[in-house]
C-alpha cells in the first residue's frame, strides 16, 4: 500500500467515525483543493478576471469559434448529407442574428459550455412567419431548465430576465 493510499484511508476512516469531517481544510487537501485564505468568491464571472482562465477559454473559444457549422440530416438510408433545407443551416452559416457572426455565436456558446457548462439560445419566432428569424444566445446563469409536468415528459426553460421568469 502506497502513502497516498494509507494517507488518504485514515481520513475517510476518521470520517466515517466521526472524527473528522471531510469538509474541513485538511480533507480538501485529498482532492487538490485548498481554502481561499482572501475569502473572495468565485464564480464563473469572476474567474475571468484571472489571466490564465481567460486566455484559456479564449483560446478554446476562439479555436472552435473559426471552425465552420454544418448542419446534417441522416437519410433513411443512413447516408448524412447537409441540411441546406433547413431553416437552421442559414441562420448558422451566415449570420445567426444582426449583432452577431456565425464565429461570435459559435465563441459565446464554447465560452458558455466552458464556464457554466451549458449554453443556451433562444431561437426567435417571432412575427406571423413562424419560421426561426434569429438565434440569441442567453446568460447561462439566467436560464433554468426544469420539467413541464411531474412525469418529467417535457423540458421547459426558464429565463430570469426584467419582468421575472419567462418560460421560453
Amino acid at each position: 500500500m502506497n502513502a497516498l493510499s494509507r494517507w488518504l484511508g485514515r481520513y475517510l476512516r476518521s470520517a466515517v467515525e466521526g472524527s473528522y469531517r471531510l469538509d474541513e481544510a485538511g480533507a480538501l487537501t485529498v482532492f487538490g483543493a485548498t481554502p481561499d485564505a482572501s475569502g473572495m468568491n468565485v464564480t464563473e464571472r469572476t474567474s475571468m478576471s484571472s489571466a490564465a482562465v481567460f486566455a484559456c477559454v479564449r483560446l478554446i473559444s476562439q479555436t472552435i469559434g473559426s471552425c465552420p457549422i454544418d448542419l446534417f440530416e441522416t437519410r433513411s438510408d443512413g447516408a448524412k448529407i447537409r441540411a441546406t433545407s433547413n431553416p437552421l443551416y442559414g441562420l448558422l452559416a451566415n449570420s445567426p442574428s444582426d449583432a452577431m457572426t456565425p464565429m461570435t455565436w459559435e465563441q459565446t456558446a464554447v465560452a458558455n459550455l466552458l464556464l457554466w457548462g451549458n449554453h443556451y439560445s433562444y431561437l426567435d419566432k417571432s412575427g406571423p412567419n413562424p419560421r426561426i428569424k434569429r438565434i440569441v444566445p442567453l446568460p447561462p446563469e439566467l436560464v433554468t431548465p426544469d420539467f413541464k409536468d411531474n412525469y418529467g415528459t417535457e423540458i421547459v426553460y426558464k429565463f430570469a430576465g426584467q419582468r421575472g421568469y419567462d418560460s421560453i
